[in-house]
């Protein structure tokens, strides 16, 4: 067996609680580091830098210089800029409190503190995601070097992309010029219908659920060091990051011809204290029952309406086997209310993860590659084009004849009751076995047997 075999197959082994002070100073280091490195990213909203966006603390000085010359002119003097400069230190600051709070609270809140596996799983996985963009970038760099190119273009593909999108929006046409806070109140509600779909696909389709979007949700005891990134940047963060980049800087275009970063600052400064609490499981009371943070998590669905997003139980609103309430974002929530997601929020905390809750394995790289893995698996075994199409094109509840989740743990069907522990559809010879997945109805699955019987 080689390296990589041991790898995919091994589940981290138990982490005793002797190590948990160390898990509390990582946690402070941790909560620091990232509520500064996400100022980085308040020019632009909701998803992220794993899609290309230009990560930089020069819009943010940008932001105080041009807040500093607006001062002047409001006869303020510099008082508009130290007090801009006051809200972004106060809200790094509230930020890293959330965040080390919400990791003290966990034990109070479900009874026993975040267990140690699964912080180190996830933090694991997520420096594995962040590692896999630089990998791709060094295979860019082989491929230019081999093809005759300089290896330097490889390594800079991302920021060529970049460019190259910055020259197609500067392509598009200001269809009409509003004045400049109607025209971020019309592009801020139409990029936040977009995402609102985005998102709602990104559950609803099986390829953009398996491959980009659930290991955002397979953490059960979640909060904002087990969460993983809503976009996982492995593999294909160079197929969307143009169509992404593109799209939304058109739509901005149309209305204005400059970005409006400035007011995007403003906002996000404001929501950002709500969206603090999006995965933070353990603060759910809190967020649910202050009224000035509950009102303000409704203003864009975040906070303790975000973590209904997460939770596992099934609702008969909701029939796609993904969960689909509070998807947000949108004015108000207005998006999830017009088109029948929204869920008001509960007494308590409903319990979070995929759905049912099925047991995962503890392994970082399968963790991250199970989607991707899946689909192929399911692409090489079914040998039928029409159910091809479906694993790729298909409905989140689809399961083809043949599957294997290779983020499930291999006694996930005891739960079940089955007497049969791997999970998948096995096909041998002229024989079929059914294996129940947990979260799938059983008529589904024998839908998908009488479907292989008509395929021999």
């Amino acid at each position: 067996m080689n390296l990589l075999q041991r790898l995919w197959q091994a589940d981290l082994p138990e982490i005793s609680e002797r190590h948990r002070r160390k898990a509390e100073v990582f946690m402070i280091v941790f909560a620091v580091a990232y509520a500064v490195a996400l100022l980085a990213t308040y020019h632009y909203a909701f998803i992220g830098p794993v899609l290309g966006e230009d990560t930089s603390f020069t819009f943010l000085l940008d932001f105080l210089r041009l807040a500093g010359g607006t001062g002047e002119q409001l006869g303020i003097g510099a008082t508009l800029f130290w007090l801009l400069s006051l809200a972004i230190v106060g809200n790094a600051a509230y930020r890293a409190l959330v965040i080390h709070r919400a990791y003290r609270a966990h034990a109070t809140a479900f009874g026993r503190p975040l267990p140690m596996n699964q912080l180190v799983a996830y933090v694991t996985t997520n420096l594995l995601n962040i590692f896999f963009a630089p990998l791709i970038l060094l295979l860019l760099a082989g491929v230019a070097k081999i093809s005759g190119h300089n290896w330097q273009d490889g390594l800079a593909a991302m920021t060529y992309l970049r460019q190259f999108a910055e020259r197609c929006v500067a392509m598009v046409p200001t269809v009409v010029v509003l004045p400049r806070p109607l025209a971020f109140l019309v592009v801020f509600t139409v990029h936040t219908f977009v995402h609102y779909w985005m998102h709602r696909f990104s559950h609803t389709r099986r390829f953009l659920w398996l491959v980009i979007h659930r290991p955002h949700h397979v953490t059960e005891d979640i909060s904002p060091v087990t969460t993983l990134p809503s976009v996982m940047s492995f593999p294909l963060v160079f197929v969307m990051m143009l169509p992404y980049l593109v799209g939304f800087g058109a739509l901005s275009k149309l209305f204005y011809p400059e970005p409006l970063y400035f007011e995007m600052i403003v906002v996000m400064l404001i929501m950002m204290v709500a969206e603090m609490y999006n995965h933070s499981g353990a603060l759910y009371d809190h967020a649910a029952h202050t009224p000035w943070l509950r009102r303000l998590g409704f203003m864009l669905c975040f906070g303790a309406y975000h973590l209904l997003h997460h939770a596992s139980d099934r609702d008969e609103r909701f029939k796609d086997t993904c969960y689909t309430a509070n998807l947000g974002p949108g004015p108000f929530s207005c998006w999830d209310k017009l088109f029948g997601t929204f869920r008001e929020l509960e007494e308590t905390m409903p319990l979070t993860g995929i759905t049912d809750r099925p047991a995962l394995v503890n392994n970082p790289l399968r963790l991250l590659a199970a989607g991707i893995t899946q689909i192929a698996y399911e692409l090489y075994w079914n040998k039928d084009w029409r159910t091809r199409l479906w694993i790729i094109f298909g409905s989140a509840n689809f399961y083809p004849p043949i599957s294997k989740d290779f983020a499930l743990a291999e006694d996930v069907h005891k739960r079940s009751g089955s007497t049969d522990i791997s999970p998948y559809v096995r096909k041998t010879g002229d024989n079929c076995q059914v294996v129940l997945h947990p979260g799938i109805e059983n008529e589904k699955l024998q839908d998908n047997l009488s479907k292989l019987k008509g395929m021999k």
